[in-house]
């Protein structure tokens, strides 16, 4: 049991701009994101940027998108901009 208690889990940095989101995601293979609900609850998602569109995935529901960042940063279309505009979206580094 030792091991339990060295291990480390995630890092989290917030993240505030569509830009943020863009350089984090444009690695190669994209990058985790959580954006953080009421009650201590979370929805994850891995985001992906190519240059032109944002591949996201869902780890709620496992649906997948491809989008502008028009769409992206759209309320009618997903909870990011609202998230980043509250301080609620996160990068998940293990």
């Amino acid at each position: 049991m030792q091991w339990l208690r060295k291990a480390k889990g995630p890092k989290y940095t917030q993240v505030k701009t569509f830009e943020e989101v863009k350089r984090l995601a444009d690695r190669d293979g994209g990058a985790d994101f959580v954006i953080s609900l009421n009650f201590g609850l979370r929805a994850s998602y891995h985001l992906a940027w190519d240059g032109e569109r944002m591949y996201v995935l869902s780890m709620v529901d496992d649906s997948e998108r491809e989008l502008t960042p028009e769409q992206f940063m759209d309320p009618g279309e997903t909870n990011f901009k609202e998230a980043m505009s509250k301080g609620a979206l996160y990068h998940e580094q293990f």
